[in-house]
C-alpha cells in the first residue's frame, strides 16, 4: 500500500501491515518451502536459508509445540568466517547431490537454484549462545540437516533402507583420527520420521 505523507495520520490501523513474525523451530524436522536470499547481515555479506513451514513431521522433546503452517524462520550464514562458509558448502554440497551435479565445480546459485520454492526437510536444533552470560542464555536455531529429494528420502524410509544422513557440520572437525560409526537411528539424528 503506498502511502502519501499528508495522509498518513488519516490511514486507518486496519489498514496497516501486519508485523511479520519469525518463531523460534522447536529441535525436530519441519516440512518447509525453501528460499535463499544474500544479504548484508551486521555490515557482513550473508547468505540467508529461509523455511516457510509446511509442517512440523516430528518433535525432539515430545512435549515441544510443532510450528503452524506459515511460520517462517531464517538460517543466517555469515560468509566472512569458516563457520558460515562450511555450514553453506554443506547444505549446497546436498543439493548439488539431489540433482546429481559435482559439487567441486557448480556455483551456489546453480546448486540452489532447482529448489528455490519448493519442499524440503529441515532438520534443526538448538544451541545455547556461549557468549550469553545473563541468567536467561538465548538459543540459537541450527539447521543438523537438510533433505532435497524428499521423494527419494521417504521411499527409503517406507522400504525400511534407511541410509545414515550426513549431519551438517558447522563448526571444523579434527581428522587427527578416524570417527567412529554412528549407531544407525533413522536419520543418524536421533528421530524416527513418520508420514501422516
Amino acid at each position: 500500500m503506498a502511502l502519501n505523507l499528508d495522509q498518513l495520520l488519516d490511514t486507518s490501523i486496519s489498514d496497516l501491515a501486519d508485523l511479520p513474525e519469525f518463531k523460534q523451530p522447536p529441535a525436530g524436522a519441519h516440512r518447509c518451502y525453501f528460499n535463499l536470499s544474500a544479504k548484508k547481515v551486521s555490515g557482513e555479506p550473508a547468505l540467508v536459508m529461509n523455511f516457510k513451514v509446511i509442517e512440523t513431521l516430528e518433535l525432539e522433546v515430545e512435549t515441544d509445540k510443532p510450528l503452524e503452517a506459515g511460520d517462517e524462520f531464517d538460517i543466517i550464514s555469515t560468509m566472512t568466517n569458516e563457520y558460515g562458509q562450511g555450514l553453506v558448502k554443506s547444505v549446497a554440497a546436498k543439493a548439488c547431490a539431489a540433482q546429481g551435479v559435482d559439487p567441486e565445480t557448480a556455483t551456489l546459485g546453480a546448486s540452489f537454484a532447482p529448489f528455490i520454492g519448493g519442499e524440503v526437510i529441515a532438520f534443526t536444533g538448538l544451541r545455547v549462545d556461549k557468549k550469553d552470560k545473563s541468567k536467561t542464555p538465548r538459543n540459537f536455531v541450527t539447521l543438523k540437516d537438510i533433505v532435497f529429494d524428499i521423494d527419494a528420502f521417504l521411499e527409503a524410509q517406507e522400504g525400511g533402507e534407511v541410509e545414515q544422513v550426513e549431519e551438517v557440520k558447522e563448526e571444523p572437525v579434527s581428522e587427527t583420527k578416524p570417527a567412529a560409526a554412528a549407531p544407525k537411528l533413522g536419520l543418524g539424528l536421533g528421530l524416527k520420521l513418520g508420514t501422516k
